[in-house]
């Protein structure tokens, strides 16, 4: 796991946590055990009374889907020219038509995973024109199959055929403006040293929006009724490609039957009392006597409490054996399983946490602040085991493992907090204002057969919900989404002018193009 992509904002109130689960060939399953730890400040009112588990997992979505697999452009290319050759003769049987578009989603699902990684390796990186212009022939090459993938169905295939290849050009489409738009707003930073590169990089947007054109794909424009169709039928596409990766998931409470027995032991032993009392009474006073009938009702009384007690009791000891929840993960036809997950959080107690954790959630804080610290700390723990047999015989060694995605909700940390604003005041400076904000701290620890791996992030919070979030071990801040003062939308790239002329009235080809840069 990455060290600096594995937490990313969602939304003003949600993050999300992305952790992968590695197969092995070699051996027939793998477990994985994974602790996340949250510290929480308690003036946020986060403890074992307020936030019951019941209120964790309401706040918490787990997906689980197969890491996407890696591929490089050429691998690809070949792979479209397979397709292509397929097309060619008729797809008639249903099996085969199935076959052909979950290996065309695949296709789409690594193209669209290469282009992200080398877009964002390509902004954190120095900048090499030979190779970046290498990999806009590639980009070229790619679409030019697309085109033919896309003709070639229109003269041999039906409608079902027809509509994947359209669907699959329309999202790869979108995909490769998304990637050149963002090299290209990183070219620019440099002023005009990429000018040449920067035009053949908006030669290659036109292009690949006139095809979009001609098939009827909506394109970005200034008409934001436009922008929307494409942001939804951008949603809609991705939903569909990915769905390939995206596993069956079947979950239920964990320890039920159990629990169960433990409760049919607590009412007998209440029962047991209850019989001895009425024995007793019986012999000492005989049937229908008014102590007989006090002592009955005093028994039956105390042997619901009894039960009760029994039932705390055994809840207790159950909860320290047992998880919240358990979830087998099959495959999208639920013949064969995959992995099998437990789940459970825990409140706990600072001076029950290991040294290595207390040590890395310590980073970056002066040790003079250490003690002053007061924290509700939540555990949530993860056991995975992964059947790397069955993954391996349903995708013969294509698929690297599983993702699971979890997204975290803080709306619930929200309400007791102050107002954002607090009051400042310099010397010679009028009333200034900052802004109030509270650390939510998170330790995650992975462990695995072949060793432990320890990840920190830091959130910071407000009364508005996430400002941004800092990774300490390689100094990384990340901003929402919709920051625009640090970073943004690829919606926004052409109206925003940074791909325009550096003259005052920049003339626009067409609507929906991007004019080259003088």
């Amino acid at each position: 796991m990455n060290k600096n992509d594995f937490i990313a904002i969602t939304s003003p109130n949600q993050f999300e946590i992305k952790l992968p689960y590695h197969s092995d060939n070699s051996i027939g399953k793998v477990d994985y055990h994974t602790n996340i730890y949250f510290f929480i400040p308690k003036s946020l009112n986060i403890n074992s009374t307020s936030y019951l588990t019941n209120n964790f997992y309401n706040d918490y979505t787990s997906y689980i889907r197969f890491i996407t697999p890696q591929r490089k452009l050429g691998a690809l290319e070949r792979r479209l020219h397979t397709l292509i050759t397929t097309l060619n003769m008729n797809i008639y049987d249903e099996s085969r038509k199935n076959t052909f578009e979950e290996e065309l989603k695949l296709i789409v699902c690594s193209y669209v995973s290469y282009l992200g990684k080398y877009s964002k390796e390509f902004a954190h990186k120095n900048i090499h024109i030979k190779r970046l212009h290498t990999f806009l022939q590639r980009i070229e090459n790619f679409h030019a199959l697309v085109k033919i993938m896309l003709k070639t169905a229109s003269d041999k295939q039906g409608n079902d055929i027809i509509d994947c290849v359209l669907s699959a050009s329309e999202y790869l489409s979108y995909a490769a403006q998304n990637c050149l738009l963002e090299i290209n707003v990183h070219l620019k930073t440099h002023e005009n040293r990429y000018n040449d590169t920067v035009n053949t990089i908006v030669g290659t947007i036109n292009t690949i929006i006139e095809f979009s054109k001609e098939n009827d794909f909506p394109v970005i424009s200034n008409d934001t009724y436009q922008n929307e169709k494409v942001i939804y039928r951008h949603s809609i596409l991705k939903k569909y490609f990915y769905s390939i990766l995206y596993l069956y998931q079947k979950k239920k409470k964990d320890g039920g039957g159990i629990k169960e027995v433990y409760y049919a032991i607590a009412a007998g032993l209440s029962m047991v009392f209850t019989t001895l009392i009425v024995f007793a009474t019986q012999k000492e006073y005989g049937n229908f006597t008014t102590s007989f009938f006090a002592a009955l009702v005093i028994s039956y009384m105390f042997k619901d409490r009894i039960k009760e007690a029994y039932r705390g009791y055994f809840d207790k000891r159950i909860a320290i054996k047992t998880y919240d929840y358990k979830e087998k993960i099959y495959s999208s036809d639920k013949k064969l399983i995959f992995a099998f997950i437990k789940e459970r959080m825990r409140f706990v107690k600072k001076k029950t946490l290991q040294d290595d954790i207390k040590k890395i959630r310590l980073i970056e804080v002066p040790r003079r602040l250490s003690p002053y610290l007061e924290e509700d700390i939540i555990k949530f723990e993860k056991s995975v085991t992964l059947y790397n047999k069955n993954i391996q015989r349903k995708y013969h060694n294509t698929i690297n493992g599983i993702h699971n995605i979890m997204r975290f909700d803080i709306s619930q940390y929200l309400k007791k907090m102050d107002a954002t604003k607090v009051p400042l005041y310099r010397v010679n400076d009028h009333k200034l204002f900052g802004n109030k904000i509270y650390h939510v701290n998170i330790v995650i620890e992975n462990k695995t057969e072949t060793g432990t791996a320890l990840y920190r992030a830091r959130i910071i919070i407000n009364k508005r919900g996430i400002k941004r979030i800092e990774l300490p071990a390689s100094g990384l801040i990340l901003f929402p989404k919709d920051n625009t003062t640090n970073k943004k939308s690829w919606f926004s790239f052409k109206k925003s002018g940074l791909l325009r002329k550096t003259t005052p009235k920049p003339k626009i080809l067409k609507e929906g193009s991007v004019t080259k840069r003088e």
